[in-house]
């Protein structure tokens, strides 16, 4: 049921159905109100349980995690649940570490059946990863050193280490049978995330602790060795999940870059007054554009995240490696698409990280256009830099529309302007005051109209 709720809010026929009929808008609607009730029930019976005074189990952990996720992929009311605990807003890495998750299972109990093994180290890396998230979006230090666990990552189980003659026939066997139970895929994305966090852990560190030498050297070194593991790993994962899709490797990207541009983000903020820092500032770029990016590298992107795959791994290793987007057409124009309902529906960590990256890509790409620092060579990222930000623009009005104007107006009104005012820099135009009013006025006015129509639908209910 908590898996079905999550998926509510990124399910592409629905998210479709909001641009459909009044009735497909109405059931789309609908089964998100019951997805939100689904997650409410979720979080009672874990407070029941709870007050019970009854110990962890994997199961349990197991409905934390998703109710965790669940912070992320939709709307919640806290008022509707009965109580304001939720797991999303504490360090899950104690709880995990409660129940001796991050002691490898091997070394606890030789003897433990694979798809446990397996299992427990799922979770340990799901509550960890969840633990660094809110680590990262609170300002706060490393939950644990990187010393503090010896749970090695999920395993990467492929048909070729089936058939080795070194594997033990019996745990193989185990283990497939669990990966084919569970419908998971035989290369997990969650091994990427796993073998990056001791990284990301000593990230956490250095830039939220406040003992911690602070050097911009030992920063960039850092952000630096992150990139260049997540790159590798995104390339390994490439060679041998042949049907890695958008989907997966755009959050890949979610849970990873923004620690990449941690260590940079105190200088980039500093580069309009200190010129050593530019590097930074083009880092924080960088970063922001491939968060934003609604595609892929390569000549054909997939229109549905979850279906679609992707054409090939050499065009897709771009993606870590830093190379050209394309970002293709607007989102209302992509189709019935997963990761876009995603970024409509958001909240929590994936939509203080969107208006993170693009409050960032506005402000830098100004400075770019005032500073005019590189105008041949710029030209053509200047262009690809407005098409991503005129795309999520449109992202930002369909948040308006489905909340009713209860969220993103004035995000969609500040990148509205920004757009408005970088487009007529590029343009050259000498009236930028007038064009930013007009923009203003425009999204204003789209706004109003939105939310007394959310209204007017409410008093025609009540």
């Amino acid at each position: 049921m908590m898996c079905i709720a999550l998926g509510a809010f990124v399910c592409p026929s629905l998210n479709a159905a909001a641009d459909g009929l009044p009735e497909q808008r109405q059931e789309g609607s609908s089964l998100r109100e019951q997805a939100i009730q689904w997650v409410a029930y979720g979080k009672q019976w874990l407070a029941r349980k709870m007050m019970a005074g009854s110990r962890a189990d994997t199961n349990t952990a197991q409905v934390v995690c998703l109710l965790a996720l669940s912070r992320h992929t939709g709307p919640i009311q806290t008022a509707s649940i009965g109580s304001l605990w939720s797991p999303g807003d504490h360090d899950l890495t104690r709880v995990a570490m409660q129940m001796g998750l991050h002691r490898d299972p091997t070394i606890v109990d030789a003897d433990m059946p694979a798809r446990e093994v397996e299992l427990r180290r799922r979770l340990w890396a799901t509550m960890l990863e969840l633990s660094l998230q809110l680590s990262l979006d609170n300002g706060l230090p490393a939950p644990i050193s990187p010393e503090s666990y010896d749970c090695a990552p999920p395993s990467e189980f492929t048909d070729d280490e089936a058939t080795d003659a070194d594997a033990d026939p019996v745990s193989c066997a185990s283990l497939t049978s669990f990966l084919l139970d569970y419908g998971l895929p035989r290369t997990n994305p969650l091994v990427i995330l796993a073998r990056t966090q001791r990284l990301r852990l000593q990230i956490l560190h250095v830039v939220h602790s406040p003992g911690a030498a602070k050097a911009f050297e030992d920063k960039h070194r850092l952000s630096a060795e992150l990139r260049a593991v997540y790159s590798a790993e995104i390339q390994r994962f490439l060679s041998l999940q042949k049907s890695a899709s958008v989907f997966q490797l755009k959050l890949l990207d979610a849970f990873t870059l923004p620690f990449v541009l941690a260590p940079h983000a105190k200088f980039a903020a500093s580069s309009t007054t200190n010129p050593a820092y530019y590097f930074s500032r083009k880092v924080r770029m960088e970063v922001s554009l491939l968060l934003l990016a609604s595609q892929l590298p390569g000549p054909k992107a997939p229109d549905n995240g979850l279906g679609e795959l992707i054409p090939d791994a050499v065009s897709m290793t771009a993606l870590a490696t830093g190379t050209t987007i394309s970002t293709g057409a607007s989102a209302a124009s992509a189709g019935p698409d997963a990761l876009t309902a995603l970024r409509i529906h958001c909240q929590g960590h994936l939509a203080t990280l969107q208006w993170h990256a693009i409050l960032a890509l506005c402000l830098d790409m100004i400075s770019e256009l005032e500073d005019s620092f590189f105008p041949a060579i710029n030209g053509a990222s200047w262009r690809q830099l407005q098409e991503t930000i005129q795309t999520y623009v449109t992202v930002l009005e369909q948040r308006v529309r489905t909340s009713a104007g209860a969220v993103s107006a004035r995000e969609f009104l500040f990148c509205s302007c920004a757009e408005a005012y970088i487009g007529a820099m590029m343009r050259g135009d000498r009236e930028v005051d007038q064009v930013i009013a007009s923009a203003g006025y425009s999204a204003l006015t789209l706004c109003c109209e939105i939310m007394e129509q959310g209204l007017h639908q409410r008093c025609t209910v009540v």
